[in-house]
Parts: C-alpha cells; structure tokens; sequence
C-alpha cells in the first residue's frame, strides 16, 4: 500500500508518505506494539453478541519522517464494508463468474 501525499492549490509533485507491503506485514488482534520501520496490521472484532468475533475494521500503523517538523505515527483504517467494496472493485471478473457458475434458487 503506497500513501502519498500531493499539495491541493499549491501542488509541487507527490511525496510519498510512506510504502508498506501488506502481504508482509504482520497482523495482529487486539493491544499490540509495532516499532517505527516494522509496521503491523491491527484487526479490530465486533464485541456486540450479534456479531461478536467478526471483523470490524482493519488499520494498518506505520511509521514515517514528515517535513512537518518532526515523525508520525501513520494510522490507515479501512471498515469492512469498504474493504467489501475495493474487493468487488478489484475482483469484479472474478466474482461475476462465480456468481454465473453456481447454482441459485430462487423462491418466490
């Protein structure tokens, strides 16, 4: 996951704020610790009983050095339903075959 940053009325190019590989990137549930240049994957769960155990949001931490004045902790998180949506986005062929191949019944 690549975040960059680019100024809005002002722009002079991208900066990039920070590139993490999310397929190499620990993940972790519940209170953890990350450090600056080894980012982890956070899973937050529902703790509602109707939904209890199932996945609320993932965020992703990292660290970067900004121009800002001085480092940041970099927080990226991304609900379920968003996560559902770049998925379709990304996976749109795949999932319209699957849907295609399986046999679905209808009732009326």
């Amino acid at each position: 996951m690549r975040l960059t940053a680019a100024g809005w009325s002002r722009n002079h190019g991208t900066t990039e704020i920070a590139d993490v590989d999310l397929t190499k990137t620990k993940v972790e549930e519940g209170a953890f610790t990350f450090t600056f240049d080894k980012p982890a994957i956070g899973i937050d769960k529902n703790i509602h009983p109707s939904a209890a155990g199932q996945v609320k949001s993932v965020t992703l931490n990292c660290g970067a050095t900004l121009r800002l004045g001085g480092a940041y902790h970099i927080r990226v998180t991304i609900d379920k339903h968003e996560i559902a949506k770049l998925f379709y986005l990304t996976h749109k062929p795949e999932i319209e075959g699957l849907a295609k191949a399986l046999p679905i019944v209808r009732r009326i």
